[in-house]
């Protein structure tokens, strides 16, 4: 919001400010999905010792954000 109402300021038009501050936020927020997902992913892959709780967590995230990079 703050990237579009700066370039509202600058004059530029409503569509054109939504558009360019969309271009430069999306790349980030799919760093952090992507990043997410990958640390997780680890965690739910390894096998080992332990309760079967911690790998339905691990995957109820990493589906999460699966649905969350469709959208």
């Amino acid at each position: 919001m703050e990237f579009a109402n700066q370039l509202l300021a600058e004059g530029i038009s409503i569509t054109q400010a939504a558009i360019e501050a969309s271009r430069l936020r999306f790349r980030p927020i799919l760093m952090t999905a992507f990043s997410t997902i990958f640390g997780v992913m680890a965690l739910a892959l390894a096998s080992g010792p332990g309760p079967a709780s911690p790998v339905s967590i691990r995957m109820s995230v990493i589906g999460g954000m699966k649905v969350f990079r469709q959208v």
